[in-house]
This record gives structure tokens, C-alpha cells and sequence, in this order.
């Protein structure tokens, strides 16, 4: 196994060094290559076009066309002797234009330059030339996404090439606010967020534009307990958090069993979250939408990129093939196969405190033999490519691996027994888009998402073995059709079918005991939804149906969604949200050490008996006002989630093993304010939050949510110059409850059947969580590459915080032991990264 590993993180390191070759090859290689596959010759002087190198075509194309490509591309021009000699000359005087993104780091192609005579488009070195001055007197420069800009004919020099900068074009009708906390994080006129990877600058505690971490510098979104796997959004639960994958859903989010997010940074391109008011074509997500795509703009030429931090390496090569098609290798390795670091034992003491891992050294009668041995890795493939103008298509994989192992040990016996957690995911998805006209466009996509968590816990003390396996296959199809009736008006279509399987296994050798449950449900749900921009885009409203037939159940819901923005004026918007929403699949926790306690939940389908399908019903009212270098942002909202099961809750008091069917609803209010002045970014947000759960059979009824934090503040500042990055946050939320005991009498029926003397659930509070992150950064920049060093630093002044809180009974003794979880210590993490 770890040979495997081996190879795979040489192989990920190798990736961009390998495919770099394969970019530009000599001219004359070239050329010999044509010569033998064409049956022509060609004639030249060596020594002119020796260091001339160029992008490799299909050379399947007509001869005629290749040459055309090649004098484009290089001062070259070619004369034909006959038909099967051809004279290549180097030209003495040409006309250049090389065409570059305003970041000058990058050649663009697949630009649009236009004369009085014809069209030429550029190729991956972005440069066109010309055997003699163009005849027109401006050429006009066109590329998807950018400004349309023209220079003029007379500016051009004979033998010089001039640099022509294209800028990026924002759609503003769809974005409000272009660096929202960060560069690269834009508020859009619907008050969702996006993120763009690529653009991203920096945020404090991060090292990579991470969209798990980043979400949580959001109002309204928070992890009580730290982990990425376990993101809280408006009191709602990780599993109400809709994660999706080039369409694909994603059942697990984290390495390091929810320390880390499993999506490599460097893979995505657009990444979209929806607390509210989110498409109709999103189903499940009762509290978040997280979209995520990796599909990026044709590239205009190979990149290539190694990150290393004190946790882990990556490398990522985007390969343009040709003008149409592109091919993206991408992987992370754990590294602590290599070498242990601070920060890897800090999350290893921060995941493990408190589980069956952690305890076993408490234990007189067992030790741990070796060392834990936990790792974890993801792959990403993606190619995609372009048959036309009109048509699209695209296929991506992903797979995402944690394992843990670890052997313990009979101090008495010398008898050993080793134990393993792996959790694992595998996703696939394919995707055409066809536009049939310049008003109407079909997409359809279908996907297949794995995703499997198996535990083998055997015990050197009576030598039990207990086998847990908790799987998840998940089949879709998504068909769209998008109808563009004006420049006001668009009306979408949809049909989408789901399939879920879901088995959880639960099997012991002593005594014998074989638990093994299924289900199956199948979904259909047609779309429908309609945008219209009127009183001169002032009004802006996206209304959406959606309709959901349950075959197992034989049962239609409906789900109605609205956004509505409108202008009062060119620096104040108000916006208008609802939406009704569905979910049939949750994570549940049978016992609080299942899976050794560190990934207890387990993922269940609803079967309207003891897990009933969840409604979501929400509303809100929202304001955003920029004017200059100010943004003030705030909303109101109430929510209501009905039909939860008290098993997808994390009960750790007298709820703990009830199977209850309840609802929880939360209102509050978020606001944020920003100001830029300069190099320098500040800004502050506020939440205030009050949820409450009722479950009507249990007394009392109503009390607080879980994960309900009454008040939530971040604030951070930050600089940053072409070179230089700096970034300070600090983070307030309130404790999160907790049930206390009756301290009289902490235990009750003590001689009969004892058990923990709770008061009413939840009606305290840990105490509040603060926390202080930094990240500073330093960008070398080379003509072909660009290197960045830095460092993180999570909890910088090492604070003491409580994340969770609950008592247990050790029926050994019949005492009641307080047990408390830490946040994670003061932890550096230094990083570098390479593009080229």
C-alpha cells in the first residue's frame, strides 16, 4: 500500500515537468512530421528556423490549413515549388501582434481579430503575424469574457511585435460587488456569493482559496466545532448542506475526517453559495447551496502548478491539447508518510481527543503497538472539449480517500488486533451543451457519485470484532433548455431524475449479530422557472417551480422559489427571497462511538416512518448599499425546518438514544460592512440567531437548537500589493448549549437502573469561542513562472476555547465524568506554490 501511495505523490509531483514538453515542439520537428505524413518536402535554411518552436496541431487536418496555422503563428511564409515541394522562407519584414490578459502573466488564444478583409484567430502563443501591413485601417480584437478593443493599423511597427492588453469583462446585471472580503469573492445582485480560485488574494488562517474555509467568513455560517465536515448554516446541520460537483452531489467534504475539505483549491473555477433564494434546478440543501465547477475557459496555453504546506503536496497540470480541447491532472498527498510536522499533530490531537482512538492509551489493560498511521488523498481528472462553436462537451472524475490505521494491543496477552476507518468517494460526471440557436441552448448531464465509510474495530481484550459499513450510490440526469425571449426575458425548462441507494451494515462476531438494512428511492422532478428584468433593469426577478414525484412513496411536493432585487437607486438594492424545499436523505448517529467515534453519523434515506422527508420554508428581506469604496450589506430572515429526526441532531444528553420527528425554525439577522481605502481591505459582519426546536413528544417541548449561536462576529483586515499579502481576522461567537446535571444528584435510580440526572436540555452555555488567524505571503515574479511562499497561522495567540460539552456515565465507579472537546492550539502552517 504505501509503495502506491509512493507512486502517487512522485506522479502528482512529476505531472507538470512530464506534460510540460508536450506544449510547444521545435518548427522543424514539426515539419518532418508533416513531410512524412502529407508525402511532401520541404526546403529551408536550417539555421533561420532552428529556434523557432511552435504549438503542435492535428496534423489530420488539410495541408493548406496547417500551413496557414503555422504563418500565423511565426514569421514564416511558404511558397510552393510544385505539388509536393514547398520552399520555407524566413520573413525579413513582418507586422506582430501579441495579445496578452491584464495580469501580463498570460498569452491569450481563441481571440477574434478582424480586418476590413477577413477573421484570424490566434492560437496558444497569442501572437498573429503578418507578411505585410494589414490593409484596413483598425483591427478589431474579440474574446469571450473580454472588453472588445481595436487598435489602429498605423501604430504598428515592421519588425516589432506590440503588446495589446485585453481586460476582463464583468456581466455587472449579475454581479453587485467585485471583492467581497477578498479579491476573487464577489456579492452577486442576488446576494449570493462567488468565489473565483484563480482571482482569490488572500484570507486570514487560509493557505489556498479553500471554499469550505472561505465559507465560513460568511454571516450566518459557522463550524462549532471546527471541522469542515461540519458546517453550520442558520442553525441548520452539516447534512442540510448541499455540496455539488460539476453537478454531481458530494456525500463527503472532508480529509482528515473533517479537519481539511476534500476539494483539491486549485481544481475550481466558479463556485457559487446559495443561503437562500437559490434556482428551482437545486433540490435537497434545505440550509445551503455550494455549487461548484471545475469546467474553466478555453485555455490559451498549458499551465502547471505545485503547492506544498506542512500537511500535504499537490500538483496540477492543465494541458491544452488544441484550441478546442483541454486536459486537467490534478492530485493531492498527505505527507505524513514522509515527515510529521506541528500542524499535522495539532489537527491529529484536535480529531482524536475524546474517541475510541485516544482512549485506548487511558486504558490499563490495552496499549497502542505502533503508531497511528492516517492518511489521505484526492485525484482529479477532467477533459474537456469543444466539437464546435455551438456544442460542448465535457467528462470529470474525482476520488477522495481517507484512511486510518492503528493496532492495539493485550498489555496482559501480548495479544494484537489492528483496526482501520477508511472513508472514501468516487464521482463521475459528463456534460453537452448544444446551443441550437443564439436564443435557445440544451444541456443535459448525468453523473454517478460513491461514497462509502467502513470501520473495522476489533478488540485485543475479548477479541469481538464489530464491522460497520455506512455506502451511498447516487445516479442522476439533469436535462435543461434555456429559451431567451428577449433581452428581458428568459424562460428555462427542466427534467431531472435522481436515484439514491443507501446501505448501512452493522455486523459483530460475539456474540453473533448481522445487521444489514437498504433503501432505494427513486425521484422525478420537472422545472420550471422564469427571469425578467423590467423598468429598465431596475426590477429583477427570478421566479422558479419545481415539481418532485417520490415513486416509493407515491407522493408530489412542491418547491416555489423567488428572488427579487430591485435599484431604488444606483448605490441601494432591497431584495426579496423564499423558497420551499425538500430532503430525503440524512446523516443520523446510532451510537456516539460508531466508526471509533470520528466520523460517527451515517447516511440514511427517508422512508416516512421513522425518518419522514424534511420541508424547508423560508423567507427573507435583504438590502445592499455601495457607494465609492463602501458596502454595507444586512437582511432579515425567518426559517423553518419541519420533520427532523433527533438522530441527525448530535445529542449527547437525554435525547441521546430518543427517535424522535420534530422541527426546528430559526429568524435573525446578518450585516456586514467594508470598507477599501488603497492597498488596504476592513471589514466587519454581525449574526444574530435564534433557533429553537419543538418536538412534541418530549416535555419540555421547545427548547434551543444544537447549533443555535445567539450572536456571531468576525472582523479582518487586509493588505496587498502585486508582490505582497497580509491578512489579520479575529472570530466571536457565543458558546454553543449544553444540558447540565442536576449537581444534587447527578445520577438517578442508582442501585436499579442508573442513569445521568439531566436538567432540561440545552438550557446552558459553554463558554464563547475566540479566535485570532493570520496569513502573510510573498509572490516572486519570473518572466515564464511565479512563485508564492507564506504562512498560516490558526489561533495565533493559542486561545483557550471550548468547541463541546457533555457528561457520561462510567458505570464502573457510578460517577458522572465531565468531558470537554478543545479547539485546535495556536497551529503555523507555512506553504509555497509554483505556476508555469
Amino acid at each position: 500500500m504505501k509503495d502506491i501511495k509512493l507512486c502517487f505523490y512522485i506522479l502528482v509531483l512529476l505531472i507538470p515537468v512530464l506534460s510540460r514538453a508536450q506544449n510547444q515542439i521545435p518548427l522543424l520537428e514539426y515539419l518532418n512530421r508533416i513531410e512524412n505524413q502529407k508525402s511532401v518536402r520541404f526546403n529551408y535554411i536550417q539555421q533561420e528556423l532552428r529556434t523557432l518552436e511552435i504549438t503542435s496541431f492535428d496534423t489530420s487536418q488539410t495541408l493548406k490549413k496547417i500551413l496557414y496555422q503555422v504563418s500565423i503563428q511565426l514569421p514564416v511564409a511558404f511558397e510552393w515549388v510544385d505539388d509536393t515541394n514547398i520552399v520555407v522562407k524566413r520573413l525579413n519584414q513582418f507586422y506582430c501582434i501579441k495579445i496578452l490578459s491584464e495580469d501580463l502573466n498570460q498569452t491569450l488564444n481563441n481571440v477574434y481579430v478582424e480586418s476590413q478583409d477577413n477573421i484570424i484567430k490566434t492560437y496558444q502563443n497569442g501572437t498573429v503575424f503578418f507578411a505585410g501591413k494589414p490593409n484596413t485601417k483598425t483591427l478589431k480584437l474579440f474574446k469571450e469574457g473580454y472588453a472588445v478593443k481595436e487598435i489602429e493599423v498605423k501604430s504598428l511597427e515592421p519588425n516589432d511585435c506590440k503588446i495589446i492588453i485585453l481586460t476582463r469583462q464583468i456581466n455587472l446585471d449579475e454581479i453587485k460587488l467585485v471583492g467581497y472580503l477578498t479579491k476573487g469573492l464577489n456579492l452577486n445582485s442576488d446576494l449570493s456569493i462567488s468565489l473565483n480560485p484563480k482571482e482569490f488574494e488572500i484570507l486570514a488562517g487560509l493557505t489556498q482559496p479553500d471554499v469550505l474555509q472561505t465559507m465560513q467568513f460568511l454571516p450566518g455560517i459557522v463550524s462549532l466545532d471546527e471541522r469542515i465536515s461540519n458546517i453550520n448554516v442558520r442553525g441548520g446541520t452539516h447534512d442540510q448542506n448541499l455540496f455539488l460537483w460539476n453537478g454531481a452531489r458530494l456525500y463527503q467534504t472532508g480529509h482528515f475526517f473533517g479537519m481539511i475539505s476534500a476539494l483539491n483549491p486549485s481544481i475550481a473555477h466558479q463556485v457559487d453559495i446559495y443561503k437562500n433564494g437559490s434556482s428551482a434546478f437545486y433540490t435537497e440543501g434545505l440550509s445551503s447551496v455550494v455549487d461548484i465547477s471545475s469546467t474553466a475557459k478555453p485555455l490559451d496555453h498549458s499551465e502547471f502548478e505545485i503547492f506544498a504546506n506542512f500537511l500535504e503536496t499537490a500538483g496540477k497540470a492543465d494541458l491544452a491539447l488544441s484550441d478546442q480541447s483541454q486536459l486537467r491532472v490534478a492530485g493531492r498527498y498527505a505527507l505524513s508518510d514522509v515527515i510529521d510536522t506541528p500542524t499535522f499533530d495539532n489537527y491529529f490531537d484536535k480529531i482524536f481527543q475524546n474517541t475510541e482512538v485516544s482512549s485506548i492509551n487511558t486504558n490499563e489493560n490495552l496499549r497502542l503497538s505502533s503508531d497511528v498511521d492516517l492518511q489521505y488523498y484526492d485525484a482529479n481528472l477532467q477533459f474537456q472539449t469543444a466539437f464546435n462553436d455551438n456544442t460542448t462537451w465535457q467528462i470529470n472524475a474525482m476520488a477522495i480517500s481517507n484512511e486510518l490505521l492503528f493496532t492495539e494491543e493485550n498489555i496482559n496477552t501480548q495479544d494484537q488486533k489492528e483496526n482501520n476507518l477508511t472513508q472514501e468517494s468516487y464521482v463521475v460526471s459528463t456534460q453537452l451543451d448544444k446551443n441550437l440557436s443564439e436564443n435557445v441552448s440544451l444541456s443535459s448531464l448525468a453523473y454517478l457519485s460513491y461514497y462509502k465509510l467502513e470501520g473495522q474495530n476489533a478488540s485485543a481484550l475479548n477479541n469481538q470484532l464489530l464491522n460497520q459499513t455506512n455506502e451511498v450510490i447516487d445516479f442522476g440526469v439533469k436535462l435543461r433548455s434555456d429559451f431567451e425571449l428577449s433581452k428581458r426575458y428568459k424562460f428555462s425548462l427542466g427534467y431531472q431524475f435522481n436515484e439514491i441507494g443507501i446501505r448501512n451494515d452493522n455486523i459483530v462476531n460475539i456474540p453473533e449479530v448481522e445487521i444489514r438494512q437498504k433503501s432505494v428511492l427513486q425521484t422525478h422532478a420537472g422545472i420550471a422557472e422564469f427571469k425578467a428584468s423590467n423598468f429598465n433593469h431596475k426590477l429583477k426577478t427570478t421566479l422558479g417551480l419545481r415539481a418532485n414525484y417520490y415513486d416509493k412513496f407515491s407522493e408530489f411536493k412542491f418547491e416555489p422559489h423567488l428572488n427579487m432585487s430591485y435599484a431604488i437607486s444606483p448605490s441601494f438594492d432591497v431584495i426579496l427571497m423564499a423558497e420551499q424545499k425538500h430532503q430525503v436523505t440524512a446523516q443520523v448517529i446510532d451510537l456516539q462511538n460508531d466508526f471509533f467515534g470520528v466520523e460517527k453519523r451515517r447516511w440514511v434515506l427517508a422512508d416516512e416512518n421513522d425518518i419522514p422527508i424534511q420541508r424547508l420554508r423560508q423567507v427573507e428581506i435583504g438590502q445592499v448599499f455601495k457607494k465609492k469604496s463602501w458596502l454595507l450589506t444586512g437582511n432579515v430572515f425567518y426559517k423553518k425546518i419541519e420533520s427532523i429526526t433527533s438522530a441527525s441532531q448530535n445529542f449527547q444528553n437525554q435525547l441521546e438514544f430518543l427517535k424522535l420527528s420534530g422541527d426546528y425554525q430559526t429568524y435573525g439577522a446578518e450585516f456586514l460592512v467594508q470598507k477599501q481605502f488603497q492597498n488596504f481591505r476592513l471589514w466587519l459582519n454581525y449574526t444574530y440567531n435564534d433557533s429553537e426546536y419543538e418536538f412534541d413528544n418530549f416535555s419540555p417541548s421547545v427548547f434551543p437548537n444544537n447549533f443555535e449561536t445567539s450572536h456571531q462576529t468576525e472582523t479582518g483586515l487586509s493588505y496587498t500589493t502585486s508582490k505582497l499579502k497580509l491578512s489579520l481576522s479575529g472570530r466571536f461567537f457565543t458558546g454553543r448549549p449544553t444540558t447540565p446535571i442536576n449537581q444534587n444528584a447527578p445520577i438517578s435510580n442508582p442501585d436499579t437502573n442508573p442513569d445521568i440526572n439531566f436538567l432540561d436540555p440545552n438550557s446552558d452555555n459553554i463558554t464563547e469561542y475566540t479566535q485570532v488567524n493570520f496569513t502573510g505571503s510573498y509572490t516572486f515574479l519570473w518572466p515564464k513562472f511565479k512563485a508564492e511562499i507564506g504562512l498560516a497561522i490558526l489561533n495565533l495567540f493559542n486561545t483557550n476555547n471550548t468547541t463541546n460539552q457533555f457528561f457520561r456515565l462510567n458505570n464502573d465507579i457510578l460517577e458522572v465524568e465531565q468531558i470537554e472537546n478543545q479547539s485546535l492550539e495556536f497551529t503555523p502552517n507555512a506553504f509555497f506554490k509554483i505556476n508555469f
